[in-house]
């Protein structure tokens, strides 16, 4: 176990709520330390009737500074609340800013959690407004919050990575497993529905499950195969990591002077990952071109991990086509454009091969006939000289035909 060290803070996690609750409210928080006993957080019948049925989404409601958000119990998960409230218990505001949580309710299949409404806007809303020092700023605010949030240890001699069980988390140095807030599965997106799993013991285990989500593997006794595994180190920190750091979840003020970070929302995918992993999830549906990536402002909050970072690129990739492609059931074909080739087992092949035309992104799947009792799905990646057009390949799933 890792040395404690001597500014270590320790939460007591049996405090945090129990989720097995179908509602639950915080009498300690501000909303209800208004004067008011009579006042009561909205009922998820209420919000519906005024805002209709919305699927999936946060509701603002200003006279009460609240804002609700709203999702199915599979996506939106109580473990966010669980996080909010530990990191407000050990970071003040001015650390790590992060909405109050005033409560939840269960309704139907869906969770509503009632927090607090954080004004400003999204760092995505302001950043064409924003000058080069207001950028900086906004940088070095968001390498300190990071910092922060990797002084949170786990308070165990054991490592893994997802949801933490013990009764206590602590500030020391990372020594910990590869989990989320409190002893379940990973809740990075990436891994939904199907492939959620944890908490990992090891960083190699992670990342062995991280390629076979990727590409609809089940690890046998030796593992998994498959193109890239080798680029992703075993070894390394387990950190705690917000997981969705991107620019709609950061909260920029809209006070006068310097544009500082007001607050960080969306912290349903949080937990202890990889220290790779905050970095790839920093750059991770932000648009290539967005001065966040092209400019480089990402790489001054944390140091780069631009291997990982194309690695995980790629799976995710790979993941959002091989489920589009099983939804669409692809049929059996041989591309004449496509010089194509792959191991007997039917997986982890990758190469290069050229092709006569640039394919758009619902062409990029494709089934190859590998033998007269097997279909293999294929992903095709652009390479990145449009000059001389060459993609990369790679098997992602074998399975029977007549199952595709």
């Amino acid at each position: 176990m890792a040395a404690k060290r001597a500014d270590e803070l320790r939460i007591d996690i049996a405090s945090l709520p129990d989720m097995a609750q179908a509602e639950m409210d915080f009498r300690d928080t501000s909303f209800f330390r208004s004067g008011d006993p009579s006042l009561q957080l909205p009922s998820p019948s209420s919000i519906i009737q005024q805002f209709g049925d919305q699927g999936a989404c946060v509701v603002k409601l200003e006279h009460l500074n609240l804002a609700v958000k709203i999702g199915h119990s599979d996506y939106l998960r109580l473990e966010e609340v669980k996080t909010m409230r530990a990191i407000r218990q050990v970071f003040a505001d001015t650390e790590v800013p992060v909405p109050e949580v005033f409560g939840w309710r269960k309704y139907g299949d869906d969770n509503f959690i009632y927090m607090s409404l954080m004004p400003g806007q999204t760092l995505r809303e302001v950043w064409p407004t924003l000058t080069s020092d207001d950028k900086t700023l906004i940088c070095v605010d968001l390498n300190r919050i990071v910092k922060e949030l990797r002084r949170l240890g786990q308070g165990s001699s054991s490592r893994s990575i997802g949801i933490y069980p013990q009764t206590f988390f602590y500030m020391a140095r990372a020594d910990h497993d590869l989990a989320s807030i409190n002893g379940g599965t990973v809740q990075d997106k990436f891994f939904k529905l199907d492939y959620e799993e944890g908490p990992f013991q090891t960083i190699k285990s992670f990342n062995d499950w991280l390629l076979a989500a990727a590409t609809r593997q089940r690890p046998g006794p030796n593992g998994v195969t498959g193109p890239y595994r080798e680029y992703l180190p075993d070894t390394g920190e387990i950190y705690f990591t917000h997981g969705d750091l991107t620019l709609g979840n950061i909260i920029i003020s809209d006070g006068p002077g310097p544009r500082r970070i007001a607050g960080i929302i969306d912290w349903e995918q949080a937990g202890w990952y990889p220290e790779y992993w905050e970095y790839c999830k920093l750059l991770y549906g932000v648009e290539y071109q967005h001065e966040w990536r092209s400019d480089g402002w990402a790489d001054k909050i944390m140091r780069p991990f631009e291997t990982e970072w194309d690695v995980f690129a790629e799976y995710a990739l790979w993941r959002c086509h091989v489920e589009a492609c099983l939804r669409r059931r692809p049929s059996l074909q041989q591309n004449s454009n496509w010089l194509a080739s792959v191991k007997p087992s039917g997986l982890a092949q990758t190469l290069e091969l050229s092709s006569r035309r640039r394919l758009d992104m619902n062409d990029s799947v494709a089934a190859l006939d590998t033998d007269s009792n097997t279909t293999t799905v294929v992903f095709v990646s652009h390479g990145p000289d449009d000059r001389q057009p060459k993609y990369n390949a790679a098997v992602l799933a074998s399975f029977p035909s007549g199952h595709a």
